[in-house]
């Protein structure tokens, strides 16, 4: 396996067999020839800066889709994760209006934390201004970043960065 694959396994919470994980990495490697990704290139208008891993965290994210939470907003991203927990012995509760910025990202990982152990972290592309993350389990966080490094694709916990 794969820096990628393992990379894959670990924000999907290992919930894909071995062969669909390959055929992930797969497209998410491919991604910078992929005519389908074509539209990143332009993405910062002629002559703009494309940041290298710019495809690589675009494909994650398509492929991703259905583990990802994103919105323009917090609420609303917060709305995708509540849904993840909705069957759970313990929801996740609504969203924190009272809270700032910094402070409902402190709040997220007390309240995954108490969940089962999970912790939220930014994939965001880069290209809009909608926060894009994913939900995994906290024991795996370390390696996940130790990894994203390695690849060159940027992963982080939203309160270590700035958006």
């Amino acid at each position: 396996m794969n820096a990628l694959e393992e990379l894959l396994e670990l924000l999907t919470c290992n919930d894909f067999e071995s062969d669909e994980i390959s055929e992930m990495a797969e497209r998410i490697q491919n991604a910078p020839n992929d005519p389908e990704y074509e539209w990143v290139a332009g993405a910062f208008g002629p002559g703009g800066t494309i940041v290298p891993d710019l495809f690589m965290r675009e494909a994650l994210t398509v492929e991703l889709d259905d583990y990802i939470a994103h919105g323009d907003k917090l609420d609303v991203m917060h709305e995708q994760i509540e849904e993840m927990f909705e069957e759970s012995e313990d929801p996740l509760p609504p969203f924190p209006y009272g809270e700032g910025y910094d402070e409902y990202w402190v709040w997220l990982d007390e309240q995954l934390a108490q969940r089962g152990d999970y912790a939220f972290l930014n994939v965001s592309p880069g290209i809009n201004d909608e926060i894009y993350g994913v939900v995994v389990l906290l024991e795996d966080v370390d390696r996940i970043l130790e990894l994203s490094s390695q690849l060159g694709i940027t992963i982080r916990r939203p309160k270590d960065q700035y958006w």
